[in-house]
């Protein structure tokens, strides 16, 4: 397991891919908004995705 100290939203679209789920199925699973999600792909390395990285508080780990 690889352990990120700060997620960025290439973090979070590798993870996305690594679930093999749209973007509309991945922002229903972390409970944001598409656009958020969007975003996040959009600006990639340039940005910090908060309060729903993986492993925080709203982040589900485990079987879809």
């Amino acid at each position: 397991m690889i352990a990120v100290d700060r997620w960025t939203g290439a973090h979070a679209q590798a993870l996305r891919y690594a679930l093999r789920m749209s973007v509309r199925a991945y922002a229903a699973y972390l409970g944001v908004a598409v656009r958020t999600v969007s975003k996040w792909e959009r600006l990639g390395p340039r940005t910090y995705p908060r309060g729903v990285s993986p492993g925080g508080a709203r982040c589900r780990v485990g079987p879809l």
